[in-house]
């Protein structure tokens, strides 16, 4: 039997929703400007293949995001994952101006 390749393992929720102005902050003049929005725990129970995988536990898992609508974004979403646990991924990005 030869090793194969399994896919990585992790949950998400269906949807990310934030609050309109999260990640807002006030500059000097008063306006809104935007900031970042990290999302922590987003993606849970992050593996790089199935528990019976073991031949995987070397591997790194890296997550590639694309916005449906990018032009929400000025910094577009990523996952990256936590420095302190690597089962779990942070979302992160920021909302356009409006």
């Amino acid at each position: 039997i030869n090793p194969l390749n399994d896919a990585p393992v992790f949950s998400i929720p269906a949807l990310a929703s934030t609050r309109e102005n999260q990640g807002y902050t006030t500059d000097a003049s008063g306006q809104l400007v935007p900031g970042s929005v990290t999302i922590n725990n987003f993606a849970s129970g992050v593996l790089p293949g199935p528990a019976s995988a073991t031949d995987e536990l070397s591997q790194t898992v890296n997550f590639v995001v694309e916005a449906l609508r990018p032009e929400f974004f000025s910094v577009q979403p990523t996952i990256t994952i936590s420095p302190t646990n690597p089962n779990i991924g942070n979302l992160s990005f920021t909302l356009a101006p409006h």
